[in-house]
């Protein structure tokens, strides 16, 4: 039988599983490098937009 580590929170007095905790902040992490991937990738299509109209104006009048 696996030992499942607990900790009291100091604010209600609950007992919290130890692993749930770590699972649920690796899936925080996750989501939120998942955002700024996103974020990023938004950005630098904007980006490129920008570029790629300045180019048609400037080359198509």
């Amino acid at each position: 039988m696996e030992n499942i580590e607990f900790i009291q929170c100091k604010k209600c007095g609950k007992y919290l599983n130890t692993e749930k905790i770590v699972d649920n902040l690796r899936i925080l992490a996750e989501y939120m490098l998942q955002m700024e991937i996103r974020g990023r990738i938004e950005e630098e299509d904007k980006t490129v937009k920008s570029l790629n109209d300045q180019a048609y104006e400037k080359y198509n009048f």
